[in-house]
């Protein structure tokens, strides 16, 4: 029995429609099926970890700033190649300005902390790190961009 060529085309049409409507079917099941392991997955989570998420939200309440991660005073020396803000004072006052860390590093954040702080702030900042940590990361967070651009202009001087 030969079939006549339409015929051909309309069965496989017909067959190629039916296999589209079950992948569809499948497809749908199968995203279902994913979104609610997902969904047990996530209250698996929180069941295991309520007590450490309930721990987290009130300390932020009570203080909010105990989640911020405020730099020591050894990771803010990092930012100057391991010198503390009195080496650098040092080391400028010994050998001049000619020096970049002096003329990049130093007499900006100098510059920034007189601008924002009086004088007897300033100096008290000097005798108290942890407090001098916290002022040094918001100077350089203010003038990075100005320490890398000083730095590129130097470099044929470092």
């Amino acid at each position: 029995m030969v079939l006549d060529p339409t015929i051909k085309t309309a069965l496989l049409v017909l067959i190629g429609l039916i296999c589209v409507f079950i992948i569809i079917k499948i497809a749908k099941v199968l995203i279902k099926l994913i979104a609610l392991l997902v969904l047990v997955g996530l209250i698996y989570f929180g069941y295991k970890n309520w007590d450490t998420i309930e721990s987290k939200a009130s300390d932020f309440i009570e203080n909010p700033s105990s989640v911020v991660d405020i730099p020591t005073f050894d990771q803010v020396k990092t930012f100057f190649g391991g010198l503390t803000i009195r080496d650098l004072k040092k080391e400028c006052e010994d050998e001049g300005s000619d020096n970049w860390r002096c003329d990049c590093i130093y007499e900006p954040i100098m510059k920034n902390l007189k601008e924002r702080l009086s004088n007897k702030e300033l100096k008290q900042l000097l005798k108290d790190e942890d407090v001098l940590s916290k002022e040094l990361k918001v100077s350089y967070d203010q003038l990075k961009s100005g320490f890398k651009d000083c730095v590129f202009n130097r470099k044929g001087k470092i």
